[in-house]
């Protein structure tokens, strides 16, 4: 699949690599804004990425796959 078009739908924000990184937004997203379950759908204009609907929990749960089909409906 081409990585534009790829859902990402992270169970535990504070679990992954990444949180541990120097990113400070995405560390302020889970400790400011509290995320710990996320989904992130791309907005897509043709082949062109113009952006991203994302939605996330406070807490560990993940997202079911019919959430994240309709979250794929917002951003289509």
């Amino acid at each position: 699949m081409n990585e534009l078009r790829a859902v990402i739908n992270i169970i535990d924000v504070k679990s992954e690599a990444f949180y541990q990184s120097d990113d400070l937004l995405r560390c302020a997203t889970a400790d400011l804004g509290g995320a710990r379950s996320f989904v992130a759908v791309p907005m897509l204009a043709g082949d062109s990425l113009v952006g991203a609907f994302t939605i996330y929990r406070q807490t560990v749960r993940p997202f079911s796959d019919d959430t994240t089909r309709l979250a794929q409906r917002f951003a289509a």
